[in-house]
C-alpha cells in the first residue's frame, strides 16, 4: 500500500467515525457501554478519549523519530488513560473535535515526509522498531476497531 493511501484511508475513517457520532448526545455518549465487555466495557466517551490520546501519542511518536535517530518509544498503559484524563467528565463534541483536530495535524505531518523518511523507526521497549509507515497504517487499523466497537455500543451490529 502506498503512503498517499495510508493518509487517504485515515482520512476516510475520520469521515466514518463522524457519520457514527451525527446525532449521538452526552447522555448515550457516557453511558451506553460496549456490550461486548459487559459492565467493564468503555463508554463511547471513552472510546473517543482513546482514540484522542491515540493520537496525540501519534504525532509524539512521529515527531520523535523524524527529529532523532534511534527515538525511543514509550509505552503507555491504555487501561488507566479513561481514569487519569476523566474522559467521562468531558464533552463528547469537544472530545470529537480534538480528536478531529489532531487527526487533521498528524495526516498534515505526514504529507511532509520525504519518502525514505516513512521507513525510518523509533524503538519501542517491548515491541523494537516502529516505523513511521506501520505507525500510519495503525492509523486505519486502530480506527476499525474502534469504530467497530461504537457500532457495538450504538447497537448498529
Amino acid at each position: 500500500m502506498t503512503t498517499d493511501r495510508r493518509i487517504i484511508n485515515a482520512q476516510k475513517t475520520q469521515v466514518v467515525l463522524n457519520g457514527l457520532l451525527k446525532g449521538v448526545d452526552q447522555s448515550t455518549a457516557g453511558t451506553l457501554r460496549d456490550p461486548a465487555d459487559g459492565d467493564k466495557g468503555w463508554t463511547i466517551l471513552e472510546v473517543m478519549g482513546h482514540l484522542l490520546d491515540f493520537e496525540i501519542l501519534c504525532n509524539e511518536r512521529i515527531s520523535g523519530i523524524v527529529a532523532e535517530e534511534g527515538f525511543e518509544l514509550k509505552p503507555i498503559n491504555v487501561d488507566t488513560l479513561p481514569i487519569e484524563h476523566d474522559y467521562l467528565g468531558k464533552q463528547l463534541a469537544d472530545v470529537a473535535a480534538a480528536r478531529a483536530d489532531w487527526r487533521a495535524k498528524n495526516l498534515a505531518l505526514l504529507e511532509t515526509l520525504a519518502p525514505e523518511q516513512w521507513e525510518r523507526a523509533g524503538v519501542h521497549p517491548t515491541r523494537g522498531p516502529i516505523t513511521i509507515d506501520a505507525i500510519a497504517l495503525q492509523f486505519t487499523t486502530h480506527d476499525v476497531d474502534h469504530l467497530d466497537q461504537i457500532v457495538r455500543i450504538l447497537g448498529l451490529d
